[in-house]
């Protein structure tokens, strides 16, 4: 229900230069503007208050520009909402007409919507000059300069070049004014990369430059020290494959000083561990996914997503310090830290032909052993889990029954929700195989949900190729026959 003040503005956006659009409305106001910022919503889900706000404030800080804010309720308006693909809630799009939509993949912050939109409207690369260079600078939290002689026709088109593929997150100038070079403390051919977090400014400065070699200079220099956790982009964190240190904190002051606090760590341990802010009051739902006690702020914890590791430093409440912290991270580091692992009892006996894997037991039954194991990660919410639950069986049961296959392949479950488990599991139920010998590299099944089916994925990718299906005469016919069919759905 929108009864937030933000929800309240939204129903009264005409007043807030926002455009609220239907299904009849829709297009012919995104044919008549030269750009418009569509927030696709769905006004019930959590996050949309903070995203209104944010998406309201951005909308009037660019009042007068060439962009026009609007936002469309997709549980309303359904036809609009068919037409595209939506990669999380809410999604905003851009369009320049209808057919030349871009995705913005930004953090639901007004001063990053202002300066993605900035970048939109400005040539991927500017001419600078002395004048010129301080408003560049004004209009994004990162700007990359090159500072080239006219004549260095190679480095300005690597520059170029650059500018072009990064200018979505980038907003790139280039100059061959010398004073201006002089004035900057810049030797040329130099690349200044200006910022308004950590160090202020990073240079680059090489005989000659190419592509490859700038692009990786800009990237790495504009990733900050101590980054933000926003809900939105935390994915993002987590697909680096790198451990993520959090640090999370109630108040903007708080999170301000522990950033200057833990950047000597995070520079020390740069390429090995990303260092992040958690506001709690925005994305409260990480503590419980980190083992932290609730409202008991500062906290700090790793977690390392690929061994789905958590080590949540103990101590929460009391004020952190660079000792305690830099002692924390450096046992991580050289593994003497032991996680903390969310686990369901472990079974006395294992009923069933189907073996159930609680946090404790999945390393042993899953890792560290020579079978073929395929996991089912379900929940007790999910329907489609339900309803996938008497064919599981029946599956687990051919190998149970099978003379050699009894040995050599495990078919399992875990509840994904109530225990820790590693990787990054995004829809339920979902099945991995993890064939002996191999573990390290899990194949996941996309296909039909039938007996037959799952046990042809195990024997074509299973280490031991057995085949439970070629040992069953037709006394026996009935073990591969499904109740009903079932539908391939994830939830």
């Amino acid at each position: 229900m929108l009864t937030t003040l933000a929800a309240a503005a939204m129903a009264h956006s005409s007043v807030n230069h926002v455009h609220d659009l239907t299904d009849d409305t829709f297009r012919g106001f995104v044919e008549q503007n030269d750009m418009v910022l569509v927030g696709f919503v769905l006004p019930f889900l959590p996050g949309f208050q903070r995203f209104s706000r944010e998406y309201l404030e951005a909308a009037q800080v660019l009042h007068g520009s060439r962009v026009q804010f609007a936002t469309i309720d997709c549980q309303k308006q359904t036809r609009v909402s068919e037409e595209f693909v939506f990669s999380r809630w809410p999604t905003v799009k851009l369009f320049r007409g209808y057919g030349n939509v871009k995705q913005y993949e930004g953090a639901w912050k007004t001063s990053d919507i202002v300066s993605w939109l900035t970048r939109q409207t400005l040539p991927a690369i500017s001419e600078v000059t002395a004048d010129s260079l301080q408003e560049l600078k004004s209009k994004s939290d990162v700007v990359v300069v090159g500072f080239f002689a006219p004549g260095d026709k190679d480095s300005r088109e690597a520059f170029t070049s650059v500018a072009e593929a990064l200018h979505e997150d980038y907003l790139f100038g280039i100059t061959g004014d010398e004073d201006l070079a002089r004035r900057e403390q810049i030797a040329v051919p130099g690349i200044v990369l200006y910022k308004n977090f950590d160090e202020k400014k990073n240079i680059l400065e090489m005989p000659s430059y190419d592509s490859r070699a700038i692009s990786a200079f800009v990237k790495a220099a504009s990733t900050p020290l101590v980054a933000d956790f926003h809900p939105e982009l935390h994915v993002n964190f987590v697909n680096t494959g790198l451990p993520l240190g959090y640090i999370l904190t109630e108040s903007a002051d708080e999170r301000a000083q522990l950033s200057r606090l833990v950047a000597p760590l995070a520079k020390k341990y740069r390429g090995t561990i990303i260092f992040g802010l958690v506001d709690v009051k925005v994305f409260n739902s990480i503590a419980d996914d980190l083992r932290l006690e609730p409202n008991k702020w500062p906290a700090f914890a790793i977690k390392d997503a690929v061994k789905g590791h958590r080590f949540p430093l103990l101590d929460q409440g009391q004020q952190l310090s660079e000792q305690a912290l830099g002692s924390f991270v450096e046992s991580f580091v050289n593994g003497e830290l032991k996680p903390v692992i969310k686990s369901e009892p472990v079974p006395e006996t294992q009923e069933g032909p189907v073996t159930v894997i609680v946090g404790h037991t999945y390393d042993h039954l899953v890792i560290n052993n020579d079978k073929d194991v395929l996991v089912d990660y379900y929940t007790q919410w999910c329907g489609p889990c339900k309803a996938m639950a008497p064919t599981y069986e029946k599956l687990a049961q051919l190998y149970v029954s099978h003379l050699t296959g009894c040995g050599r392949v495990t078919i399992a479950k875990v509840d994904a929700e109530a225990n820790d488990v590693p990787g990054d599991i995004r829809g339920f139920p979902t099945f991995k195989l993890f064939p002996a010998g191999s573990k390290e590299s899990p194949v996941q099944y996309v296909g039909p949900w039938t007996i037959a089916d799952f046990a042809n994925f195990v024997r074509d990718n299973g280490k031991h190729k057995i085949d439970v299906l070629i040992k069953i005469n037709a006394g026996d016919s009935k073990l591969i026959q499904e109740d009903h069919p079932i539908p391939r759905e994830q939830v």
